[in-house]
């Protein structure tokens, strides 16, 4: 019996070890052909799925038993090469030499003016040769980001429906529907990946409804421009033009690359580009991304060209990722403006643009927190997103009257008499501004302060509080709120200057102020809001003073108190106190969201 044991024993293990020695696996560098300088980031493929991508040294390591498959890798910039497994060694390192892709042919002579000439007269013809009324695109977007070092692989796919507006001027936005979203993950160690599908890319990366900076006459100046020759693509013969950066300063130009010109039906018919950096304001939503490139093509159509497909990855060395967006449109009908419902709409602006739509969020676990300077500026970027502030027009309710004031005073042995009348209007107008941070997605912190600039009666108040929001499902995402706050208001009434002084008689309220406020929102980045306030005060003072400028530009004041008894205030009814504000008052304000 042992004998039997001992014998099923070794066939079991032997078999094992069998098993496992065939499943080879097979480490390659990937190397450019006449430079030998390592391919980063290259797509290695078995058949349309993606294996592998090589790491930022051009390494890559594949897996496989059967030794007579065929794998596809492509690369930016390169031909795509096919290898078959039993033509490596699984021993050793398999160096596999790509060519770069040449297909531009030998340079012919043009004589246009300028290669600036031949750009701008393309671009004055924007408005004729492309879609010249609003219309719709439909088509499938594909996302993939894949950590190189087998963490993560997640791939999305969505059917978008775009509103494309004319392209006889610049456009910069426009709707977009999603009409099915499916997200596929496969994330290793316990990672948490959140990724958002780019929908937004069909408006952002149309460098010619943009009218972006390296086509734009205006422009032309930051750029340096060389002619590579002519290309045929699809049976026309464009022209191939580079653009470089002039200078590498903050004011530098926003991109680098080449665009692609059919001269006979003046048209831009691609592009393909990469942000710089350099500028202050370029690719302020990319900037996690050491690289990002794009690639955006134009088609002719029955009614002109149209957007008809684009692509770009960004790349990010030091967290060692890749991200990819890739949109093509299928099909395109004239606008019939869409009556897309809240659900809809929403799905877009909420879940997708207010994120910034092609950027990875990753939280990692303890363990593989990233570095300090990466943390600390997650971290700013959290809070500056949570931040809205903005400005108004504040109406404050008061109680209308006529009113008198008398008081002789003594100032350095100088007598001041004040005898002086004030209109006390029903209704006054300030400026207001609020500065309000997001504690938790319902919960808002509140600060409010205003002033008006009435000459006679200056009024002014500051506020500090919580408010608490409900969301409302209409046509547009709208918000109304309830707040409680702590505020101090001030009234001061201004009499005429007198010996280079002026007398002042101020009052000081503070207490609680409950508001009630409605907000639509017109942008992912503006909201309109209409707010009314109601204050109840618990502590009222007053205060009768001379002030005194001096010093340089009067920058510098000194205050002489009197008692309230020195000042007589009289109005229709008799003798009396000054009861200005009604303490209701209106706001109507434009937001900003900083996200």
């Amino acid at each position: 019996m042992r004998i039997v044991l001992f014998v099923f024993v070794y066939f079991f293990c032997a078999r094992l070890t069998l098993a496992q020695s065939s499943n080879y696996q097979f480490n390659i560098v990937l190397l450019e052909k006449n430079s030998s300088k390592k391919i980063p980031y290259a797509h290695i493929l078995q058949g349309k799925q993606l294996v592998t991508v090589s790491d930022h040294f051009g390494n890559a390591q594949i897996n496989n038993e059967n030794l007579e498959v065929d794998y596809t890798i492509s690369c930016i910039g390169f031909g795509s090469l096919q290898i078959r497994l039993s033509k490596l060694n699984p021993n050793q390192r398999n160096i596999v030499f790509m060519t770069p892709d040449r297909k531009i042919l030998e340079a012919i002579i043009i004589t246009p003016t300028s290669l600036t000439d031949m750009i701008a007269e393309v671009y004055s013809n924007i408005p004729n040769a492309y879609q010249s009324k609003p219309h719709m695109l439909s088509g499938v977007l594909e996302e993939r980001y894949m950590d190189t070092l087998g963490h993560a692989n997640i791939s999305s796919s969505a059917e978008l429906q775009i509103q494309k507006a004319a392209y006889l001027n610049r456009n910069t936005k426009g709707e977009v529907k999603i009409d099915s979203l499916a997200r596929q993950y496969d994330v290793k160690e316990n990672q948490q990946y959140q990724i958002y599908a780019g929908a937004h890319i069909p408006h952002r990366f149309d460098f010619v409804m943009r009218r972006e900076e390296f086509i734009n006459p205006n422009s032309f100046d930051k750029y340096m421009y060389t002619y590579k020759g002519e290309r045929e693509v699809d049976n026309r013969k464009l022209e191939v033009i580079q653009f470089e950066p002039k200078s590498k300063g903050l004011l530098g130009a926003h991109f680098r690359g080449k665009i692609y010109l059919d001269m006979n039906e003046k048209v831009f018919v691609k592009a393909k580009y990469e942000y710089t950096k350099f500028g202050i304001l370029s690719n302020t939503a990319s900037r996690w991304a050491d690289q990002r490139v794009f690639i955006t093509e134009y088609k002719s159509g029955s009614e002109g060209w149209y957007f008809a497909y684009t692509w770009d990855e960004a790349v990010n060395y030091e967290r060692n990722f890749l991200l990819s967006q890739y949109y093509r449109t299928s099909e395109v009908t004239p606008d019939t403006i869409s009556d897309w419902n809240y659900e809809e709409r929403t799905h877009f602006v909420e879940a997708i643009e207010a994120k910034t739509a092609d950027t990875v969020v990753i939280i990692s676990k303890p363990n593989a927190l990233p570095d300090g300077s990466y943390a600390r500026k997650r971290r700013f970027l959290e809070f500056i997103k949570k931040i809205e502030a903005g400005f108004g027009l504040e109406l404050y309710k008061l109680n209308a009257q006529n009113i008198d004031a008398n008081a002789d005073l003594i100032y350095n042995f100088e007598a001041i008499s004040l005898n002086e009348s004030f209109r006390i209007p029903s209704f006054d107008i300030g400026l207001s501004s609020t500065f309000r941070y997001r504690i938790r997605p319902n919960y808002i912190l509140l600060l409010n302060q205003s002033e008006n600039y009435n000459q006679s009666i200056k009024k002014s108040r500051w506020s500090l509080g919580m408010a608490y929001r409900l969301n409302f499902e209409t046509l547009r995402p709208t918000h109304l709120s309830f707040s409680m706050s702590y505020a101090e208001f001030k009234n001061q009434f201004m009499f005429d200057k007198q010996l280079g002084l002026t007398p002042i008689y101020q009052q000081k309220a503070s207490g609680l102020m409950g508001g009630l406020n409605y907000e639509i929102r017109v942008n992912p980045k503006w909201k309109i809001g209409l707010s009314y306030n109601y204050f109840y005060s618990f502590n009222d003072k007053e205060r009768l003073y001379v002030k005194k400028k001096y010093g340089l530009f009067n920058l510098f004041s000194k205050k002489h108190d009197y008692p309230q008894e020195s000042i007589v205030w009289r109005s229709d009814e008799g003798l009396t106190t000054p009861d200005v504000f009604d303490r209701h008052s209106f706001a109507l304000t434009l937001m900003l969201s900083l996200e």
